[in-house]
């Protein structure tokens, strides 16, 4: 019989200790010594600072001060171009005010050219769809574009079921349009796309043609406010706005309905940490809870928007709902978002509905 030698207790204690670690503890082990080191720099730096076009409510802001108490939000909204231009004179200056830019991604391409974008590597966005190939911005969130109706004023069997019933001239006298919907004809060019490299400008500018000319729209401003003339019956159709105008208002019970295209082309709201944000290590950690399934599902609840993130629209209502309606949507790529396509839709749009830019 062969005697079997038994290890010293001591080697074994060894050799179980030098047993590499799993990969994912030691992943997450490296992810707390850095968040360990960011909230050590945001400590110091006590603020952050974002700018953004869309609101983001108190809950969301007492959400990220609760986490990180020893951090106050401060906000500045406006126009995006408002702010990027800014942004842009004051970085000629040498001054950096922002943490964070929440803009839409023409102004953010903007900031990108001028190099004063943080090149990040977004940890929380990882097999997020409609993104750049870049990492200087991310596409938090997507809003697609669609007309829609007051289901109520109009009777159902006369509801407007796909774009030609736009044209019917029994919608003169109440229809609205916005001016602020200068991006509408470099939509639809791309909806009605020759191929993926080529926009479809003349279908679509012969089709906006025709349903301004069909309806003779009320012109306005904005967007909020043309979405409550709709809701109110003060008009029965909106030519052009956006599903997450239209989603917040069906939530609270408005009898409006987006106009059944199946396939919408939505736009991106996007976020960027700045190169010289004066707060860096804040900046980081407010990117990072806004990424997050705390700050991303509340914010886009909030604006009525959908998320990008593939594993959290079960949690987002804008997705659910759009699923339920059977829409689809993908984001304008960005390849097309240059000055030259904004400046030929813009001044299609205003020539078209009357209006002298600015107004």
């Amino acid at each position: 019989m062969v005697a079997v030698r038994k290890l010293p207790l001591v080697l074994l204690s060894l050799t179980f200790f030098a047993l590499p670690r799993p990969f994912g503890l030691a992943q997450a082990e490296g992810q707390d010594q850095r968040t360990a080191k960011l909230i050590e720099g945001a400590k110091k730096e006590k603020e952050v600072v974002v700018w953004h076009i869309d609101d983001i409510d108190d809950d969301i802001v007492k959400s990220f001060e609760t986490k990180y108490p020893f951090l106050k939000l401060k906000l500045w909204r406006d126009r995006g171009a408002t702010m990027a231009t800014k942004a842009l004179e004051e970085a000629k200056a040498g001054i950096y005010s922002p943490d964070l830019c929440l803009f839409d991604d023409i102004n953010l391409e903007w900031l990108m050219d001028a190099k004063l974008l943080l090149n990040y590597d977004w940890p929380n966005t990882k097999g997020w769809v409609n993104q750049p190939a870049h990492n200087f911005y991310r596409g938090i969130v997507a809003s697609p574009k669609v007309p829609i109706f007051n289901s109520k004023v109009i009777p159902k069997d006369q509801w407007p079921k796909g774009w030609d019933d736009l044209k019917d001239p029994r919608w003169e006298g109440k229809t609205v349009a916005s001016s602020s919907g200068q991006d509408t004809a470099l939509y639809t060019a791309f909806t009605w796309r020759k191929n993926d490299q080529e926009l479809n400008w003349e279908r679509s500018f012969v089709y906006w043609r025709d349903v301004i000319k069909a309806t003779k729209p009320k012109v306005v401003r904005g967007l909020s406010g043309p979405i409550e003339m709709v809701a109110s019956g003060a008009a029965s159709i909106m030519i052009w706005n956006t599903a997450n105008g239209a989603l917040r208002a069906i939530w609270k019970k408005a009898p409006i309905r987006m106009l059944p295209i199946k396939h919408l082309i939505a736009g991106n709201n996007s976020l960027a940490v700045m190169k010289n944000a004066p707060h860096p290590s804040a900046a980081i950690l407010f990117a990072d809870f806004l990424t997050s399934k705390d700050g991303l599902i509340p914010y886009a609840e909030s604006r009525g928007v959908a998320v990008n993130a593939p594993a959290l629209e079960k949690f987002a209502r804008a997705n659910k709902d759009l699923k339920e309606m059977g829409l689809t949507f993908e984001v304008l790529p960005y390849r097309f978002m240059n000055e030259e396509n904004i400046e030929k839709a813009t001044g299609f749009w205003l020539k078209e509905l009357g209006v002298k830019g600015g107004q």
